[in-house]
């Protein structure tokens, strides 16, 4: 059985067919999980990682989310402040219900470091080599996935308050989110005020993507375009525009959709 095949049989057993908002939160994050093994698949081999490593970004990528299901099932919610670590939890998990038994073991550890760290804030200074780089793919393929999923429902569903999480509505930035993004930092998500500083929260996360497909996917995808629509009349806002397009330019030559 493939690791794909292991891992959907074992979400499949938290999917209750009774209580309909934990099945469809275990379908959010198994559906989610797929499309983060694509898009590091496509990354490694884009990147020309090797044959080994490939594996392993694979492994680590399909696993990286596996103790959600757990999670919510404990706790309905994916909060980690209020459950869990779902990145340390899940890297102890993958390696007790023997998800990493078919890589060699310097695979395995690379891999279990990509689970346990890929929710970080900052890496930890001690990883390196295959470690790193995996943590590093996985971190940027559930990125650029969780960022689609912002665009095509958060953004479009600002008018909910559900959706915006209590965030005012107030056009503006609000001065440390701005700031962090001029810089090319991720805001702290204390700072998120407005729903603004939200979208440019997600401006900043380019920045913070460590390989050069994943800035490209970025740019490809049209995820600035939206943002700035949305952030368009904001004040500061043309600021954030011009910086993010300088830090931009060596991904865009190619572009011939350029919108500014």
């Amino acid at each position: 059985m493939s690791l794909s095949e292991r891992f959907d049989a074992y979400a499949g057993t938290f999917v209750s067919g009774t209580d309909a908002e934990l099945d469809r939160n275990i379908e959010l994050k198994r559906a989610h999980s797929f499309r983060v093994t694509s898009l590091a698949d496509r990354l490694a081999a884009a990147e020309g990682f090797r044959p080994d490593l490939q594996q392993t970004v694979h492994f680590a990528a399909m696993l990286h989310d596996c103790a959600r299901f757990e999670q919510f099932r404990r706790f309905r919610t994916f909060r980690d402040a209020d459950s869990f670590n779902h990145g340390l939890t899940g890297a102890e998990l993958a390696g007790k219900l023997g998800f990493l038994d078919g890589l060699a073991p310097e695979q395995r550890r690379a891999a279990t470091d990509a689970i346990a760290f890929h929710n970080a804030r900052t890496i930890p200074d001690q990883l390196e080599g295959d470690s790193l780089i995996c943590v590093n793919a996985v971190r940027d393929a559930d990125k650029l996935d969780i960022i689609a999923l912002l665009i095509d429902y958060h953004l479009k569903h600002l008018d909910d308050p559900a959706v915006t999480l209590g965030l005012s509505t107030a056009r503006r930035l609000s001065a440390p989110v701005l700031n962090a993004a001029l810089n090319g930092a991720t805001p702290n998500y204390g700072d998120l005020k407005t729903i603004y500083d939200f979208a440019a929260a997600r401006i900043a996360w380019f920045s913070d993507l460590n390989f050069s497909w994943s800035r490209r996917r970025y740019l490809e995808r049209r995820f600035d375009k939206t943002i700035f629509d949305l952030l368009d009349g904001v004040p500061d806002s043309d600021r954030l525009r011009e910086s993010f397009y300088n830090a931009a330019a060596p991904w865009r030559q190619n572009d011939t959709t350029k919108d500014f």
